[in-house]
């Protein structure tokens, strides 16, 4: 996202030159209002379809634990400093969902540290990169180095792209994740002087991925690039048409059949569906949108309606239902390597329970997973240390309510 008073010169320049999925939901980046065009400091899971708010995820005024994502160790408040304590101080213009994790990564503009919020709870938790850089940026006056752009790819590393694009980042997600500057990108010689860096066509707006292994670069003022991002080469696609007037791109997302999404942090007048091929936008939602935002995400990958970046997902995995319930199953059964999958098929978006429990009832692991669309898979651990022998598998919904039980073999 540009902030908005830094635009009005380029909008002038630029001015002048599979079935519908059935839960289109994003994370958003929003204000305190509804309307607001500064102050991106809250997180709210977003109906695209609706432009309606879901559910607030993360509201500023109110206090969250953070911890050191390296070691885990909790900070304390008083300790840090005024623009630290609380993970949106600064405002954010760039975000990632990553699905595996059930995570929420996103960057403070002007402080250059990667953060990210799990979600794996009823609250969030947030974890900081304490001590590692993260872009260049001299403050919230250095516009051109601001990280604007951040999406999951399809190597399942997350990657993120100052305003100027001269920083590529690319940061993992695992038990010990890398952060590191890949440096500029460069402009593929047929862009015919459209330039990746410079302000007027490139800065702003939002990053989503492919499952070829690409990025896509789409700019505040309506400018699409294609990224490949083992070359760094940008390839300009051309000016997104049919987008009202003043309407700032500033985030994106790609919906669960492979849609890209557009949204504005300047307009409330809907979310927009972007034809690649065509480069023509038409409107998506089916009013106007209750919160302007920042920056969108998903943990999909454009064109491909099957694929998201948590890697394997329930088409491909082809679990063998366990009982006449088909809203969720568990596989593979027996669990042969201390991992299994909860799938589910059915159940609508909300915050499930899984327990594992001993034949005596005993309750041996639990865990609190997030669904945000049908079909979604989540992974669960088994403690290695677990005797071998049957197992009951149990779910449960926000109210308590048994939605799925079954036996699951350990050997």
């Amino acid at each position: 996202m540009k902030p908005v008073w830094m635009l009005s010169a380029c909008m002038a320049v630029a001015l002048s030159t599979v079935a519908q999925e059935k839960i289109p939901f994003a994370y958003a980046i929003t204000g305190q209002q509804g309307n607001s065009v500064q102050g991106w400091t809250e997180l709210r899971q977003i109906d695209l379809r609706k432009g309606a708010v879901a559910s607030t995820v993360y509201e500023s005024a109110r206090m969250y634990d953070i911890y050191a994502a390296r070691t885990g160790k909790r900070i304390p408040v008083e300790a840090m400093k005024a623009e630290t304590s609380m993970p949106f101080s600064t405002y954010v213009a760039a975000c990632a969902f990553d699905a595996k994790h059930n995570r929420l990564y996103f960057t403070p503009m002007g402080i250059n540290q990667l953060r990210y919020a799990d979600l794996s709870g009823k609250q969030p938790v947030f974890y900081y990169f304490e001590t590692e850089p993260f872009g260049v940026s001299a403050g919230l006056q250095d516009a051109a180095n601001h990280i604007t752009r951040m999406t999951m790819a399809s190597d399942g590393n997350g990657y993120a792209l100052s305003n100027d694009a001269h920083h590529l980042i690319r940061f993992g997600t695992g038990k010990k994740p890398e952060i590191m500057d890949l440096g500029s990108l460069t402009d593929d010689p047929a862009n015919g002087g459209i330039s990746v860096h410079n302000q007027c066509s490139s800065w702003g707006g939002d990053m989503v991925a492919d499952a070829a292994g690409n990025l896509y670069l789409i700019g505040a003022t309506q400018s699409l690039f294609k990224v490949q991002i083992k070359s760094k080469v940008a390839t300009y696609l051309g000016h997104i048409g049919g987008l009202p007037p003043q309407f700032t791109i500033n985030g994106a997302a790609v919906t669960a059949d492979g849609k890209l999404i557009v949204g504005s942090a300047n307009s409330t007048l809907g979310y927009y569906e972007v034809d690649v091929a065509a480069m023509r936008a038409s409107l998506y939602s089916d009013g106007p949108v209750h919160f302007t935002s920042s920056d969108l995400a998903s943990p999909f990958l454009l064109f491909d309606p099957v694929k998201r970046v948590e890697g394997p997902v329930a088409a491909e995995l082809k679990p063998t239902l366990l009982s006449q319930d088909e809203s969720v199953s568990v596989f593979p059964n027996p669990v042969t390597e201390g991992v299994f999958n909860v799938y589910f098929n059915q159940l609508v978006q909300g915050r499930y329970t899984i327990q594992i429990l001993h034949q005596s009832g005993a309750l041996v692991h639990q865990q609190v997973v997030a669904t945000q669309f049908k079909g979604q898979v989540n992974r669960v651990e088994v403690d290695r240390t677990l005797t071998k022998g049957v197992y009951i598998v149990k779910v449960t919904n926000d109210a308590n309510r048994e939605v799925h039980t079954t036996k699951v073999i350990v050997q």
